[in-house]
């Protein structure tokens, strides 16, 4: 039996399968709540139970009451996760790179080098001696990924495993320490894995990993080349099926009418509107200034056409360690008003971090859909926009007083992901508040400009989008989960 909040749930494992009929089973681990809005929120998961396959979901808030009801009303079995590591495991999750990656070289790596250690100047000259003296020597790396092997354990979740026995193990990365806990287990139990990529930037920024799935599911052609050149990955093991909670831009009979979010909002009705998708602080440090200026023109009437703004928080930034303080979320709320309103996201949990409801998947749809553009300072937002054929600005600089490079939103310019995006074409940059008034007129004056390369970045980093990328991953899913023998 495992934990189903305050009640109990029975086991099936794929032994039992054979003598039930159900086709296989497959076992979801839920790290954040973008990984249940792939998999839970997208069909993915209906769409194999519906094909006769046992689905387990294995999440931090299982005993939360929103959660267990969605997952009974999506007939997904639910098992809460328990504690996956120990302080030497978490050490390595923070300090990893630094054995086993070129920090300095990689910009995303050595932005959080920086943020690390601010105010400890002895710690960060040790993390950098080892990082260039010793990490690039092989037998060094070879030692650290052993210990590594043996640190990366947890006795609740090999028990878990062991219980539940799937067919088939469902990740979102490679690349955390959670993630590698239960490969090892599930290296332990033969027990295959599959890593459906969550998010366009992990592959690039978050470090080598220690071991990889078997499979892997991929958004399109630019995460596939990534995992092909950067890690020497089989291509005939990397299946290209979309973006599950992408195909919501497909269905427009489903988005709200323009009218109705601008009147939920309290915005004109007649005028065009801007829409700003925030990111977490660390990614763009002085990123109130740039709405404040936003704020400030869209009031006088400063840009070519008269127009609204409505300003979206990160959900990183509502709750968890990336939450905004109270000082910011004021000075954001202050700027409401007239012309301008403020769209939080709704997360639901305290342990299943920046989880989302299904319906804000079709809120967000509809606000990039209607909006005249969307400006952000490298969000996944930019590729939403591109899908939509919504125009896009990544804003790429600090406001009124320039940061140090290591600490400025010049910095994610850099960053692989963001580089190769913008090389396709569809997004504009502002690297100042006159670049960015350029570039808003532009686009006011003319919303067709750069229409080709908006296609074209969508085809490139998400894949196809006739809405139909849940589909293709449940039957990649089927097909890659053979039940075990009996004998096994």
């Amino acid at each position: 039996m495992v934990a189903f909040g305050s009640r109990e749930l029975s086991v099936t494992t794929s032994r039992e399968t054979r003598s039930t009929g159900v086709q296989g089973h497959i076992a979801f681990v839920f790290t954040h709540g973008f990984m249940a809005r792939m998999v839970l929120r997208s069909g993915v998961a209906r769409q194999l139970i519906e094909q006769g396959f046992r689905v387990t979901a294995i999440s931090p808030n299982a005993n939360e009451l929103y959660f267990q009801e969605e997952c009974q009303q999506e007939h997904l079995a639910l098992c809460q996760e328990p504690q996956s590591t120990g302080r030497i495991a978490d050490w390595f999750r923070a300090y990893r790179p630094y054995l086993l990656d070129d920090v300095m070289g990689n910009v995303a790596l050595r932005t959080k080098h920086e943020q690390r250690f601010a105010h400890r100047p002895r710690f960060r000259v040790a993390m950098e001696y080892i990082n260039t003296r010793l990490a690039p020597y092989a037998w060094f790396r070879a030692c650290v990924r052993q210990f590594e092997r043996r640190v990366n354990r947890s006795a609740p979740i090999a028990r878990l495993l062991r219980a539940l026995h799937p067919d088939a193990l469902v990740l979102p990365n490679p690349f955390g320490t959670q993630e590698t806990v239960y490969m090892l287990h599930a290296r332990d139990l033969r027990i295959p894995v599959i890593c459906q990529m969550l998010s366009w930037d992990n592959i690039t920024s978050k470090g080598t990993p220690l071991m990889m799935p078997k499979y892997f599911i991929s958004w399109g052609p630019m995460m596939t080349e990534e995992m092909t050149t950067l890690y020497h990955f089989p291509r005939e093991r990397i299946y290209e099926c979309g973006v599950p909670h992408f195909d919501v831009y497909s269905q427009p009979e489903h988005f709200i009418p323009r009218e109705s979010v601008l009147q939920r909002l309290g915005l004109p009705t007649t005028q065009p509107y801007l829409l700003y998708g925030m990111v977490a602080p660390y990614s763009a440090p002085r990123e109130l200034d740039i709405i404040t200026w936003l704020v400030e023109k869209i009031r006088a009437q400063a840009f070519a056409t008269p127009c609204s703004l409505v300003i979206r928080p990160h959900p990183q930034t509502i709750r968890g360690i990336y939450a905004r303080d109270r000082e910011e979320i004021a000075r954001l709320q202050a700027l409401t008003g007239p012309q301008v309103a403020l769209d939080m996201p709704p997360v639901l949990s305290e342990q299943l971090a920046w989880d989302l409801p299904k319906s804000d998947m079709y809120t967000l749809a509809s606000l990039l859909a209607g909006s005249a553009m969307c400006l952000s300072v490298g969000s996944t937002l930019c590729l939403e926009a591109c899908i939509v054929d919504c125009p896009v600005i990544t804003v790429g600089f600090d406001g009124i007083e320039e940061l140090p490079y290591d600490l400025s939103a010049r910095r994610g310019l850099d960053f692989t992901h963001i580089k190769k995006m913008l090389a396709l074409g569809g997004v504009r940059v502002a690297r100042s508040f006159a670049d960015l008034e350029a570039h808003i007129n532009a686009y006011l004056r003319e919303p067709y400009l750069d229409r080709d390369g908006r296609a074209y970045t969508a085809a490139q980093e998400c894949g196809p989008q006739d809405g139909h990328a849940a589909e293709r991953v449940a039957a990649t899913l089927a097909s890659l989960c053979q039940p075990r023998e009996l004998g096994e």
